[in-house]
């Protein structure tokens, strides 16, 4: 981030608040939000790996993705003039990425996932897979319908979020 700054905003490098600025909101390179959030994970992952109970892990998931969805939804469609409906914003905060980085810790432990059980429900994975991407096609034809293009093409969207869900856990599958 540091070179892109010196070579794109050579005066943001040199003076405290811009370069502070472009360093905390990640706004000094288009992708380097993604140190931001990646920063907000590390502080908050000793909370995650104290979770000992299963059954914890989806209610967690599911509560945290739903502020997330809401979040996304409400800035970037109808309050569009705030700076949170503006990238890098809208994908700072660490919770509208936080299904995808739980999940990985949820299937990573492996201690709550029975492969064998997962590897007799591929196909399931596979077709419910198939049918969010689809739903994903058509909830971003929907937007794109409406003008809503920056939604109609993101990823952080809620039929994006559900095609994401199974295709983990086959990977997770082809990697053991």
């Amino acid at each position: 981030m540091a070179v892109f700054i010196i070579i794109k905003k050579p005066s943001d490098f040199f003076s405290i608040i811009p370069l502070n600025r472009d360093v905390s909101l990640g706004s000094g390179i288009g992708v380097g939000y993604f140190v931001i959030v990646l920063l907000q994970y590390i502080l908050i992952t000793p909370l995650n790996m104290k979770i000992k109970k299963a059954s914890h892990h989806p209610t967690i998931m599911a509560a945290i993705t739903c502020g997330a969805l809401i979040f996304n939804y409400l800035f970037r469609i109808h309050f569009t003039h705030y700076p949170f409906a503006h990238f890098p914003y809208f994908a700072l905060p660490f919770f509208v990425w936080y299904s995808f980085y739980h999940l990985g810790i949820f299937i990573g432990q492996g201690n709550y996932v029975d492969k064998y059980s997962l590897s007799m429900k591929a196909p399931m994975f596979q077709a419910l897979n198939l049918l969010f991407v689809l739903a994903s096609i058509f909830e971003g034809l929907v937007m794109s319908s409406k003008g809503v293009m920056h939604m109609a093409a993101s990823q952080i969207k809620i039929t994006s979020f559900l095609a994401s869900i199974p295709c983990s856990f086959l990977l997770s599958l082809s990697i053991t």
